[in-house]
């Protein structure tokens, strides 16, 4: 998963495109046959200039400034939390597993799919650790350029996967995150957050429109608030949330926006399905997708799903699948086939399932 592109990175020696995965294939984190070399020492020298970005400078509380003032961030973000749950809005709920086993059998079923290729060589595991822990002073946008060719997949417009669609820091589309109704007279979500506006994630995959029939088309253009919450594409099914800590950002500012972000997708995965059969409520398997918080040393994926109760209102969650470490090789090796995994089904049985929604939407329409 290179390119040439930045000057973080290293030349291309074995196409990410080509790589499938199959299950029950027994994957070998060996380097391939023709590694691409290390960094230039002039290259990591230049990852450790100060100036190269700006970096945070420590915050020096006085007796006098209280917990808000000396961490708005963190009081905003526990704010956000509490109003996220107060409507159903859930990360990592204690029982959550536990009641939707159905959910953690498929999850952990993409999630431990084996790719039949090796991965990234050890020279590309070592590049990545070389990266992350030279750019702990850099802002988000300088990280994304460096990392995003080792760990995440190219689309179809850089001659990547096939019918893969990829944006970056495109706001989706506003009022998407739902907004489930609680006690009556309590401010609704929107109200709650009314300053933190749509979502806006790191980076979300989906489907570019050739992937889809003149006539599945034609459902997704008529269906624009269930099919193109992030424009320029179909269907995202994969998300990231990226935070630098040299500016502020935290892991767990990164989860709320990432509950956010999963709740619009996962209901608009569940309005389809119930477009398609309206006598029926589309079970948390139909309506799961997946998605990565990223800050300065580690990546956890999750899986995002849904359920409703009896009167129809929906329940949204976000539990987490797995915890990477990226100073250690081996972790850097499996976070990347899991992206891989995760892609994988993303353009097989999920694109397939999508494909039959809606032409079921098109001949009942």
């Amino acid at each position: 998963m290179r390119s040439d592109a930045s000057i973080f990175l290293l030349p291309e020696s074995d196409s990410a495109s080509s790589r499938t995965c199959s299950p029950g294939s027994t994957p070998t984190p060996t380097p391939s046959p023709s590694p691409s070399p290390n960094l230039s020492r002039k290259r990591l020298r230049s990852l450790d200039r100060t100036d190269a970005s700006p970096v945070a400078r420590p915050l020096h509380k006085t007796k006098a400034m209280s917990l808000v003032d000396a961490a708005p961030e963190l009081a905003d973000a526990r704010d956000i939390r509490r109003a996220l749950r107060s409507h159903h809005f859930y990360i990592d709920e204690e029982h959550s597993f536990e009641r939707d086993n159905q959910v953690r059998k498929f999850a952990e079923s993409i999630k431990n799919t084996l790719c039949s290729s090796p991965g990234l060589s050890e020279d590309e595991q070592r590049d990545v650790v070389t990266i992350v822990r030279r750019m702990q002073d850099h802002v988000e946008a300088n990280v994304i350029d460096a990392l995003v060719p080792f760990l995440f997949p190219l689309p179809e417009a850089a001659l990547g996967k096939p019918g893969l669609a990829k944006n970056r820091d495109v706001e989706l589309r506003q009022e998407c995150v739902p907004d489930p109704e609680t006690e009556i007279g309590s401010p609704s979500l929107r109200q709650h957050l009314e300053t933190v506006g749509s979502p806006k994630p790191s980076l979300v995959f989906g489907y570019t429109d050739s992937s889809f029939s003149r006539r599945q088309a034609s459902v997704n253009e008529s269906f624009p608030d269930i099919a193109g919450l992030s424009r320029g594409m179909q269907h995202p099914f994969f998300f990231v949330e990226w935070k630098s800590g040299s500016n502020g950002g935290t892991l767990y500012d990164a989860q709320n926006q990432a509950m956010r972000t999963g709740a619009a997708l996962v209901n608009a995965r569940a309005d389809l399905f119930e477009l398609a059969y309206p006598t029926e409520t589309a079970s948390p398997r139909d309506a799961c997708i997946f998605s990565c918080t990223i800050d300065t040393f580690t990546a956890a994926t999750y899986v995002h799903w849904c359920t409703s109760d009896t009167s129809g209102n929906r329940y949204f969650y976000m539990n987490t699948l797995s915890v990477y470490v990226l100073v250690r090789k081996a972790d850097v090796w499996q976070f990347e086939r899991e992206v891989e995994s995760i892609t994988d089904w993303g353009l097989g049985r999920r694109l397939q399932e999508t494909k039959a929604v809606l032409d079921v939407i098109f001949y009942g329409l």
